[in-house]
């Protein structure tokens, strides 16, 4: 029986993935944001994808300036 159950027993399974690169100055939690926001453009887009985040010169200035 349970050879039969699994003969028709199917099982999709789809991944989607932020990638965020890390930069000089930029906090983790700045990095972390990026790859969250990554993370839901890639299953808003579709899902099943890898969605890069680029790197916001404006951030960049935050983490120098201190500011977050």
């Amino acid at each position: 029986i349970r050879q039969a159950v699994s003969e028709y027993q199917t099982l999709s399974v789809t991944v989607s993935i932020g990638v965020a690169e890390h930069h000089d100055g930029e906090t983790v939690e700045q990095l972390f944001s990026r790859v969250d926001k990554a993370l839901y453009a890639a299953k808003n887009d579709g899902r099943n994808r890898v969605t890069r985040m680029p790197f916001d010169s404006s951030e960049r200035r935050r983490s120098r300036d201190g500011a977050a």
